[in-house]
């Protein structure tokens, strides 16, 4: 296989995205002081605004998996999150890109994972071209973490639902990444984390194979690649496959 192009998902695959209660309430209360500025019409007690925000949250995102649609942050806060507040309509458009990159920064605790920069690294320095596909309400956000972690001028293109409006597994998200590297889908690898939204659309879109990154590779899932328990798999694995012969 001819193998000149690596993707990859950003959380959960370069990134650990971790769970915790307290970093979860500050990152609430830092949205309700910023409504409360604006309107007094959102200081009610905390754990109402609390769970009124992380219930319609999580019902935009069970929406958004099963129509693979992504909407802009002030339709998720102006039309999921607060549609009993339909005259706040345009406090939305004004603040829904900030209030949803507050959430995405800070709602879980976000790191690089330790051997991401290396691999990456070794990647770029053996000619692979590199992006990212990734599934965030965010447009923002994964950027400024690329920057962050300094890894941003490893990236050729970096493709984001939040900007396509189209999410993972959709093929059509990874024929926007093929498009924008002018890259035939044969000679990509993606790489990602979740079976149910990272294997379906690279097999689709025709590319070479996936890589998931998983402890627990019992899936029967039959759309997966490759498991892989550490990015640092990922060099060895492609120097296999470029022994293999082009389908």
């Amino acid at each position: 296989m001819n193998i000149s192009t690596v993707l990859f998902d950003l959380g959960g695959t370069l990134e650990e995205v971790l769970e915790i209660p307290e970093q979860k309430e500050c990152c609430l209360h830092a949205i309700q002081t910023l409504l409360v500025a604006y309107d007094t019409a959102f200081q009610m007690e905390f754990p109402a605004f609390s769970k009124l925000v992380t219930e319609g949250f999580h019902a935009y995102k069970r929406w958004s998996s099963n129509s693979l649609i992504e909407q802009p942050g002030s339709v998720i806060w102006g039309q999921w999150i607060f549609k009993e507040y339909p005259g706040h309509r345009d406090l939305f458009v004004l603040l829904g890109d900030t209030l949803t990159d507050i959430w995405e920064t800070s709602y879980y605790k976000r790191r690089l994972r330790p051997e991401a920069r290396s691999v990456l690294t070794t990647l770029y320095t053996c000619g692979y071209t590199l992006g990212v596909i990734s599934n965030t309400t965010s447009k923002r956000m994964p950027h400024t973490l690329l920057q962050m972690y300094g890894i941003a001028d490893l990236f050729e293109t970096v493709v984001l639902s939040a900007e396509t409006g189209i999410r993972k597994p959709c093929t059509k998200i990874f024929n926007q990444a093929l498009s924008e590297l002018h890259k035939e889908a044969k000679s990509c690898v993606y790489v990602g984390d979740q079976p149910s939204r990272d294997t379906r659309g690279p097999y689709d879109a025709k590319f070479a194979t996936n890589l998931i990154l998983s402890t627990d590779n019992t899936s029967s899932d039959p759309f997966v690649g490759h498991w892989i328990r550490s990015l640092s798999e990922i060099p060895t694995i492609l120097e296999r496959l470029k022994e293999l012969p082009n389908d």
